[in-house]
C-alpha cells in the first residue's frame, strides 16, 4: 500500500528528468509547424494522452514483472533499445516528409507521392504515438516507480500508482504550450524539423548501440 502523496511527489520531482527526456522531442515537433496557442494546447493534450496511456498500458506488467525488469539489466536494455529505435523511426517519419524535395509539375511544384502518403498517413497519429513512447522511456523516476509497484501492491494500486505518477509530471510540460507564439519566426519549422532528424539519428545510435551491446555481449 502507498499513500497517494507519494506518486505525485514523485512525479513532480522527477521535473528536470522530464524536461531532458520529453523536452527535447517536444520543443523542434511542436515548433515544426505554425500552430495558435489553443491549437497547441491541443496537440500537447494528445500527447499527454498518449503519455498516459503508455504509463497505464505498463502498469501492470510493471506491476507483474518490475521487479525482473529493475533487477535484470539484459531485459532493461532491450526494452531501453527497443524504445529509442521506435522513438528514431516516429521523429524521421514526422520531419522527412516536410523536408523531402520538391518536383516541379505543370501545376506548380509539389512533394514526392511517397513523402505525402507518409505525411497524411502518420501526422494525425504523431502526437499519441510521440506520448506512448516517451512514456515508456525508461528515465531514473520511471524505474523508480517501476520498483515501487513492484513492491508489495495489488494490480489496482499498482494502475492508481501510475496515474498518480503521470499527474505530478504532467506541470512540467505545460509551459510548451507556449511554441505556438514562436509560430511567427521566419524559418523556425524547417530547423524544428532538421533538428527532428538529428534527434531520429541520435536515438537510432543509442538505441541501436544499445542492441548490439547485448546481442554481442549475450542476452
Amino acid at each position: 500500500m502507498f499513500h497517494p502523496t507519494e506518486p505525485l511527489l514523485l512525479g513532480l520531482s522527477s521535473g528536470l528528468a522530464c524536461l531532458t527526456s520529453c523536452g527535447t522531442i517536444l520543443l523542434p515537433w511542436m515548433s515544426a509547424e505554425q500552430r495558435s496557442l489553443r491549437a497547441s494546447a491541443g496537440v500537447l493534450s494528445v500527447f499527454m494522452g498518449g503519455r498516459l496511456l503508455g504509463y497505464m498500458a505498463f502498469a501492470l506488467p510493471a506491476w507483474a514483472f518490475g521487479w525482473l525488469l529493475a533487477r535484470n539489466a539484459a531485459l532493461e536494455s532491450w526494452v531501453f533499445g527497443i524504445v529509442h529505435l521506435a522513438l528514431a523511426v516516429a521523429l524521421a517519419a514526422y520531419a522527412l516528409p516536410f523536408l523531402w524535395p520538391k518536383k516541379e509539375t505543370a501545376h506548380g511544384s509539389c512533394r514526392m507521392p511517397l513523402a505525402l502518403s507518409v505525411q497524411r498517413r502518420f501526422k494525425a497519429w504523431t502526437p499519441l504515438i510521440l506520448g506512448v513512447l516517451t512514456g515508456l522511456n525508461l528515465c531514473p523516476p520511471f524505474i523508480a516507480a517501476v520498483l515501487r509497484v513492484a513492491s508489495g501492491t495489488t494490480w489496482i494500486q499498482a494502475l492508481a500508482f501510475f496515474l498518480l505518477f503521470f499527474l505530478g509530471t504532467t506541470p512540467w510540460l505545460f509551459p510548451f504550450i507556449a511554441t505556438g507564439a514562436l509560430r511567427k519566426i521566419p524559418g523556425l519549422p524547417y530547423i524544428a524539423r532538421f533538428v527532428m532528424l538529428l534527434l531520429a539519428l541520435y536515438y537510432a545510435y543509442l538505441g541501436s548501440l544499445t542492441l548490439l551491446g547485448r546481442i554481442f555481449h549475450g542476452s
